[in-house]
């Protein structure tokens, strides 16, 4: 599956310090990335996969109107292949997500969703979407339509975690982002959700560890 998008919700200052103190050394590295994939892409311009990298790249450190534009330009380009298309919708989702654009979030959202194979992931996106204005109960309906389509979709899970923790049900919460750790456990996104969740209910110490565990 694809990467996690962003999460929408408000976290505790210990977490955005954990985040903070994680991200600090890597933002010469997520530079450095930029600078390698956009090399590739002037060998393969041609290569979706290679629009997809420098996208990604580009959102990640912090440049959504230049993230944007390549991503286009690898949807443009990506013909029949199904699977990198999907992944150029989601990134597109993300970084329109990050800068809080409802609208076009949701647009984004429809097209992936009426891509062949990708209902699912449309239903996921959309719930991510409706938590960008705390709306839990129409991002919840959007999740269970998704894990009607596809069980084992890790983004419906972590927007499911998210929805629940919207709606303060902290043991359907936590069951939720400990499924998407389960489902793909080399993701931050989801051990953040848990820790900050068991952070604000009194389980600091076991808060802390998954903090710990999300910025290593």
């Amino acid at each position: 599956m694809r990467g996690a998008p962003f999460a929408v919700v408000m976290v505790s200052s210990w977490t955005a310090l954990a985040l903070a103190l994680a991200a600090a050394p890597a933002a010469h590295a997520q530079e450095s990335q930029v600078d390698g994939d956009r090399a590739a892409t002037k060998t393969r311009p041609t290569d979706p996969t290679a629009a997809l990298a420098l996208g990604r790249a580009l959102r990640r450190a912090g440049h959504p109107v230049d993230a944007l534009a390549e991503l286009r330009r690898g949807v443009g380009v990506s013909a029949a292949k199904l699977d990198v298309l999907v992944s150029l919708h989601w990134e597109i989702a993300r970084v329109q997500m990050g800068r809080h654009d409802f609208v076009q979030t949701m647009t984004t959202c429809q097209v992936l969703g009426k891509l062949p194979g990708a209902s699912a992931e449309g239903h996921a996106c959309t719930a991510d979407a409706h938590l960008l204005q705390q709306r839990s109960t129409a991002a919840l309906e959007e999740t269970a339509a998704s894990l009607s389509r596809d069980a084992r979709c890790y983004e419906a899970k972590v927007a499911e975690g998210r929805a629940h923790e919207f709606a303060l049900d902290t043991d359907k919460s936590e069951a939720a982002y400990r499924a998407a750790i389960a489902l793909r456990s080399d993701v931050q996104e989801p051990r953040v959700g848990l820790g900050r969740l068991l952070w604000k209910n009194g389980r600091r110490d076991d808060g802390v560890a998954e903090l710990r565990h999300a910025v290593q």
